[in-house]
This record gives C-alpha cells, sequence and structure tokens, in this order.
C-alpha cells in the first residue's frame, strides 16, 4: 500500500538537535501543503537521524528525535490544511539509512523526514 516518497533533508527543516521547523522547513513545507492536502491519500510522515549518538540535546536518543521531527512535520502538514485523520508518524532514528554513515555527505543524506503518500484513500 506504499506509493511516492517526497523526501526532504533534515538541515532544510530543522536546526542540528532540535525539532522546531525553521523559516525554511515551514516554507518548503507550506509549497507541499496544498499538494498533500489535495491528494485524498494517507500519508506516513518518518523521521530519520544519522547515527551520530545524541549529546548536547534534549531527546537523549536519535530515535527520540526522529520521532520529535516527523510529529513537527505532521502537525505543520495539519495546521496547513491536512486533516488529521490522513497523518500517521514514524519515526526510524538511525536505523533506516539511505546510505552508510561512514562520510559527512552520508550522514547529510540520512538526516531526512520522508513523507509516504499511501495507496489507499482516506
Amino acid at each position: 500500500a506504499e506509493g511516492p516518497v517526497l523526501r526532504i533533508e533534515g538541515e532544510v527543516l530543522f536546526a542540528s538537535g532540535k525539532a522546531e521547523l525553521t523559516a525554511e522547513g515551514q516554507r518548503t513545507l507550506q509549497q507541499l501543503s496544498s499538494t498533500l492536502a489535495d491528494q485524498q491519500r494517507k500519508l506516513r510522515v518518518e523521521g530519520h537521524t544519522d547515527n551520530d549518538p545524541i549529546v548536547h540535546s534534549q531527546w537523549g536518543t536519535n530515535l527520540r528525535l526522529s520521532v520529535a521531527r516527523a510529529l513537527a512535520v505532521s502537525e505543520f502538514l495539519e495546521k496547513s490544511g491536512v486533516p488529521r485523520e490522513r497523518l500517521a508518524v514514524a519515526g526510524y532514528g538511525e536505523f533506516a539509512p539511505k546510505v552508510e554513515n561512514d562520510s559527512s555527505d552520508g550522514k547529510r543524506i540520512n538526516r531526512r523526514v520522508e513523507i509516504l503518500i499511501r495507496n489507499e484513500s482516506s
């Protein structure tokens, strides 16, 4: 039941170690929100991190940070017109990397939020 995936790099949406959307992140999501609201499909917002341990933030683990980030994106989409009943949230922390975490580029690619447009309608 999976469909297309919108992938947004983490630094577009969030400052390092934070789960509050940046101004750039809000602009990016605002541009997507009307399209997503018009889709009439269920969405799953997934948060992902690199494998660097959490040191200087309140989150404690990458899994907690990834969930908080996915929730921030989901809440923004809801405020922008996507019905709450069409939104689900998942956090994967460092456990579902796109590429190896063995370089700064790899880590950057792995820090992301993905919005899955499900093939089932609401």
